[in-house]
């Protein structure tokens, strides 16, 4: 009963809103509307604040509802009370010049004085723009103001609670006595401020609204900036031309009046349309420009960054791009090759404007003056086609198209032009509303269809439609790169860092305070670096969070941390020569200073850059060092930049600007105290007590105090100043503050806090200080130490606090992710936190478990690591560690939901065991039921852990030489007789246990391992690839081979693990094996090129004696990396490095014929197959360049689906595996698929056919 009274009750103010305001038509205040009547003026007064028009109530539809406001009613449907009420009858404006307007009665929140003001100030705004006077009178003012409230008096217009203030408009007759009276709610605050804050309303930006209304003009519902808008504005409202305008029409003259209805008119029609839906809509226009897609929709335009992500809500253009308003014909992006910046081409009419994205650059050019005939009026398309180099400008009109000449800077088309479009573009689709060029192949866009061409061929037809079908990657995975200076975080947002993972910059977010809740990678970069990244560094920004990334490619790139915690890129900065070693970088005097320091082979130097706040290079240059300069920082601590420059001659060398250049920096001073590489610098930037922190290989951290030189007026004893200047004025000096020791190994990172008054550094020792100032003393202290103790622990390269200094991050040597939080008020005490990590090198292999509750990784890293949801999440987490192997893991395969195989580079497979802390583990994280999973099952009691020099995973209580005792889950293992305390193995045993929250790096790396029950010996050389057959009862293998009798594929009996068969065919090795759905057929793909179909001789489901009895022959002209079936077990797909996809029909004795083939523009080295039919089954197909294809054969051609992870770049990063999840995990119109990358990404989409 409760509930439908406070739903009755809301629906009445709904009413009554509505119907006040004229959202609903005369007499329908006592009737109940029909839902279409509601819906229509939700949806109207939704389009008139601005919100999304959904036609429901929402949230912030009552927000909207909630703001005070004019009580005069909106439109379309005006209250039509005529008598003493507020009406829509034909407005006429006050007759005379002179129009008198006084204070009929004051308030006492609201002195008379402060009213008189605001109206004189009001009068004044609105005298400024038509021929009339507005003067103050005491005899019977025409505009007459006083305060009210509630229902007052002679007004049949009551104020409500939202009501500011309403007026009349000008009287029709003597009878009229509220003609031009303006009466203001005396219940709200007004102030004289210019608008409405905190502090109260304005009353100036009130009373002008109101005084419009009694010179006659209405509310202006097509601007929310006018003055005329209805609700009030936090912010300065203007008198617009619409107001204008219709103040003309009133006041003017006859002939202004004339031309202000003209213009009137004119505005109108510029009125924006409904503001395009991003996913549905079709478009005017789209090109690439400056990494991002602009796209344009009448008067609308919004952006779209190269993932596929919506970067802003639709703007309108002409708020967006200064001096250009929509609707937009065409765009392209040109670059003229004068190294300027590119420039972004709009089309509107028979006009061309020029922009750089953000402003018109110069006045309009005409199409006249391109040489385009007369009657060309208006550009349909205009796109870059990159079958030429440098890339082709074309523009279509009607039926012709023209080529724009580069030699003239593309202002001019070339000779033999026109040509027609249905003669050389006749494979296009008809009418496209607009083109673009991605990964320099040109697309075409109909309707909400886009369709790909291909660039590699002059007249090659367009290539398949995109379907509607969508993806969103849910999960990515990857190490730190290991190795110094790989990490940052940001000073903006609490709760973020960025950390170097191959080639592309991860963000992940912090996890929150909760035992459950575990760090998050939110998003990757695209590929900008075509090598690994070597140095990432937040430059130096009060507000923002900009960063640099240095990469082994020579480049270095400026990003932006947006606030959907990704990373834009702003610029590629070119220049240098080597590897970067180091970067950082601050804004000073409203441009960005940029440093690197490269290397390559024996030199090494600092490249400069001077970019402007637009990040357009303004200034590069190269400055020589004599030694190799490892590490660097700056700093504006005393106003001006100074340069701190470590380098591998034990010396501080310090760079500064000089008078005579201000473009450039030279060294004005060296300063030693180091006996080694010096790794790391750091400034503090502090305004009173500037310090630079360094360390470096002699284990020393060294504090370097910089002060303003000043003359000492005694002779105390003290440590040596070094004095240097900067710009010729500035006098400085340094000198040692204090020499910290306390690591034992190499210091690779100093990191300050965001205060300056905490600094944090990271060893080879194992170690992470915290070092913090004694009281006022110049006494350091490392008050807190973290770290890891034993396991697989090697040290780390970085560590950084978060922006609340409460939190700390690292990177290790093993490019895992570690966390810290404080758990005390003095931050002395602090536990570790689960991060997001992943592999650090290729990931070569993925497989599900057959239920989908969690999927296993192998790479190129040495490990196996097992990945889950937590509860309730999408994203996946690190759950295990299986395996940490000595040899390049290269296979696995899952015989069932508690065994899995996996094959290294060495010739022995090795089958594990999960034991029961995983299994538990899993129940806790991620909810699944591993009664049903796991019942029947063989599982392990305890857990394991890697001997010293030893390959194998031992049971624990193996590993104790003691078979017959169990040791319980949680506890340690007793010290070894004689075995040393400090420095013997039992701090280094591994420690299984039931996890209730998700585990931690150093929990990963040692206690997670499963006990490996089996060696499987049978081939010679390295395995290459391993499966079972659909029951899991047959397991199949092959090795690396150069000749027929080791490329064989060998079968074992998973029941007892003894070899049964050698299954013979290929000449080379096998890339891969695949049993069909149904368990008839055994598949086998070669380097050899062919693909081979085997089939048990006696038709047996498990059976091992399996013979050959089809053969491809020359349909693939290159290695086949993989293969996949279908799941009718009829059809199946090769992939190959010559670019195609096989698609083939196999019949009741084995042969086999290709049905269809797909032809990419770069090698294919995976392949995988959803569910379904031959014909609803989705292909995706894993590119040389790390992105994926999604291609459906609907048992004619293929068409191609979506594209995802496309690279801006051509580069080699393959995709190693592609895995669909078993049905249990997908839901009805969803599909997940896993994907291995070499780049050491782990990806994982969720693909939705009906989005």
């Amino acid at each position: 009963m409760v509930c439908k009274k406070r739903i009755l009750t809301q629906f009445v103010k709904f009413m009554e809103y509505f119907t006040q305001f004229g959202y609903f038509p005369e007499g329908s205040e006592n009737s109940i509307l029909s839902a279409e009547a509601r819906s229509r003026a939700i949806r109207t007064f939704q389009k008139i604040n601005g919100l999304s028009e959904t036609g429901e109530m929402n949230e912030a539809t009552e927000r909207a509802m909630q703001v005070p406001r004019c009580g005069r009613p909106d439109s379309p449907y005006e209250s039509r009370r005529r008598k003493r009420g507020i009406r829509d009858d034909t407005v006429r404006p006050w007759k005379g010049e002179t129009i008198t307007f006084g204070v009929f009665r004051g308030s006492v929140k609201n002195s008379e004085g402060d009213t008189r003001a605001a109206m004189h100030k009001a009068a004044e705004v609105w005298m400024k723009h038509v021929n009339i006077k507005l003067v103050e009178s005491a005899q019977n003012p025409q505009i007459n103001m006083s305060y009210q409230s509630g229902r007052h008096a002679g007004c049949n217009s009551p104020f409500s609670e939202m009501t500011l203030a309403h007026a009349f408009p000008p009287s029709l007759s003597e009878k009229d006595q509220l003609g031009g009276d303006i009466h203001f709610n005396e219940m709200f605050t007004f102030n004289m401020e210019e608008y409405t804050s905190a502090r109260g309303t304005s009353l100036l930006s009130v009373m002008t609204h109101e005084m419009g209304h009694s010179l006659g003009l209405p509310h202006n519902l097509e601007d929310k900036d006018s003055i005329m808008f209805p609700s009030e504005l936090a912010r300065p409202a203007k008198v617009t031309q619409l107001d204008k305008y219709r103040l003309q029409m009133l006041y003017g003259s006859s002939k202004e009046k004339e031309e202000a209805k003209k213009k009137m008119e004119e505005e109108i029609e510029k009125k924006p349309t409904l503001k395009p839906d991003t996913c549905k809509s079709s478009i005017d226009a789209i090109t690439m420009h400056n990494d991002k897609f602009y796209v344009f929709k009448d008067e609308w335009m919004w952006l779209i960054s190269y993932d596929g992500s919506i970067c802003d809500e639709p703007t309108l253009i002409e708020k967006t791009i200064d001096g250009v308003s929509g609707p937009i014909d065409a765009a392209v992006s040109i670059d003229d090759h004068t190294g300027k910046p590119p420039q972004l081409w709009l089309f509107k009419k028979d006009q061309v404007f020029v922009t750089n994205g953000s402003r018109l650059l110069y006045g309009a050019m005409k199409l006249k003056d391109f040489d385009l005939p007369e009657q060309i009026k208006k550009i349909d398309l205009a796109y870059k086609w990159y079958y030429f180099d440098p890339p082709a400008v074309y523009i279509w009109s009607g039926n012709q198209y023209w080529k724009l000449d580069s030699s003239y800077h593309y202002r001019k088309i070339e000779p033999a032009y026109a040509r027609l479009i249905k003669r050389n573009w006749k494979d296009a689709p008809e009418n496209p509303d607009a083109a673009f060029s991605m990964e320099n192949e040109l697309h075409f866009v109909a309707g909400n269809r886009i369709y790909r061409m291909n660039s590699t061929i002059h007249t090659v037809p367009v290539a398949n439609e995109y379907s509607e079908m969508s993806s969103e990657l849910i999960s990515v995975t990857g190490g730190a790169n290991p190795r110094s200076h790989c990490l940052a975080t940001s000073q903006d947002k609490d709760n973020c860092l960025v950390y170097a993972s191959g080639s592309q910059l991860t963000v992940q977010k912090f996890p929150e305070d909760s035992p459950t809740s575990a760090g998050t990678a939110e998003s990757v970069t695209p590929r900008w670096h075509t090598k690994d990244v070597t140095v990432v560094k937040r430059l130096k920004h009060r507000a923002r969070d900009f960063f640099v990334s240095g990469s082994v490619d020579s480049t270095a790139i400026l990003w932006e941390l947006n606030d959907e915690t990704q990373l834009e890129k702003r610029k590629i900065l070119e220049g240098s020569k080597g590897s970067i070693a180091s970067v950082c970088g601050c804004f000073f005097e409203d441009q960005w200073l940029i440093f690197a320091s490269w290397v390559e082979d024996q030199k090494s130097a600092l490249s400069l850059w001077w970019l402007d706040s637009d990040h357009h290079a303004v200034v590069h240059e190269t400055i020589s060092t004599d030694s190799f300069a490892l590490s660097i920082d700056i700093t504006l601590g005393h106003g001006l930049p100074l340069l701190a420059c470590g380098t591998s001659k034990r010396l501080i060398d310090l760079y500064a600007q000089m008078e005579e250049n201000l473009n450039s920096f030279i060294r004005v001073l060296s300063v030693t105290g180091h006996t080694d590489w010096i790794h790391s610098l750091a400034f503090n930037d502090s305004d009173n007590h500037l310090l630079l922190a360094s360390a470096g290989q002699d284990t020393y951290v060294r504090l370097w105090r910089i002060d303003v030189d000043v003359k000492d007026e005694e002779k105390a004893l003290s440590v040596t100043k070094n004095k240097f200047a900067i710009r010729n004025s500035l006098k400085l000096q340094i000198q040692v503050e204090a020499v910290l020791s306390g690591h034992e190994d190499w210091v690779h990172s100093t990191e300050w806090s965001n205060d300056g008054k905490q600094l944090v550094t990271s060893s080879s020792d194992k170690s992470i200080i915290v070092w913090r100032q004694k009281g006022n003393d110049d006494i350091w202290v490392d008050e807190v130490r973290l770290g890891i103790v034993g396991g697989q622990a090697a040290g780390f390269f970085s560590a950084s606090f978060l922006k609340n200094a409460r939190s700390l991050v690292a990177t290790s040597y093993f490019g895992g992710v570690h966390g810290w939080r404080a758990t005390n008020e003095s931050a002395q005490i602090w536990s570790a936190v689960p991060m997001c990590g992943g592999h650090v090198d290729a990931v070569r292999d993925v497989e599900w478990d057959p239920t989908g509750s969690y999927l296993l990784t192998v790479g190129k890293d040495q490990t196996t690591r097992v990945y889950s949801r937590m509860k309730g999440e999408q994203k996946f987490i690190e759950l295990a560690r299986p395996q940490v192997h000595g040899h390049d893991l290269q296979c696995i395969t899952v015989v069932n939901s508690g065994c899995f195989v996996s094959g290294a580079e060495e010739k022995i497979l090795r089958a594990f065991q999960a034991p029961k802390t995983f299994v538990r583990s899993l129940e806790n994280i991620s909810g699944v039921d591993v009664e049903k999973i796991f019942s029947g099952l063989e599982i392990s009691e305890q857990g394991a852990r890697v001997p010293a020099l030893g390959l194998s995973n031992k049971i624990v209580d193996e590993a104790k030489g003691d078979e017959n005792e169990k040791i319980g889950i949680g506890k340690n293992f007793p010290d070894d007789e004689n075995e040393d305390p400090t420095f013997g193995s039992a701090a280094f045993r591994s420690n299984p246990r039931i996890l209730t929250a998700p585990p931690t790096e150093d929990c990963l790396q040692q206690d997670t391992l499963w006990p490996e029950t089996h060696k499987l010996y049978a081939h010679g050389y390295e395995i290459y690839s391993a499966t079972v057959n659909p029951t899991g009862k047959v397991l199949a293998s092959a090795c690396k081979a150069s000749r027929t009798s080791d490329a064989v594929i060998v079968l074992w009996d998973t029941a007892n693990w003894q070899m049964k068969k050698e299954v013979q065919g290929h000449q080379m090795t096998v890339t891969q094996i695949a049993w069909s759905k149904n368990g008839k057929w055994l598949l086998s793909v070669s380097r050899d090129r062919t693909a081979k179909v085997y089939k048990e001789k006696n038709g047996e489901a498990n059976g091992f004696d399996y013979e050959l009895v089809w053969s491809s022959t020359n349909e693939h002209s290159r290695i086949i990396y993989g293969t996949s079936w279908f799941d009718d077990s009829e059809h199946f797909v090769t992939v190959s490095r010559d670019c195609k996809a096989i698609i083939w029909k196999i019949d009741e004795s084995g042969n086999s014929q290709p049905t269809a083939i797909y032809t990419c523009n770069q090698p294919i080295n995976a392949v995988d197959v959803s569910r379904g039919s031959s014909r609803e089954a989705i292909i995706a197909l894993g590119l040389e360049d790390g992105s994926v294809e999604l291609i459906k054969w609907g048992g004619a051609e293929i068409k191609l689906l979506q594209k995802l992870d496309e690279s801006p770049l051509k580069i080699i990063c393959p995709v190693n595996r592609l895995r669909f999840a078993p049905d249990v995990l997908s839901g009805e119109d969803k599909q997940m698929l896993a994907c291995a990358g070499s780049d050491g990404k782990l990806k994982i989409y969720n693909i939705d056919l009906k989005a």
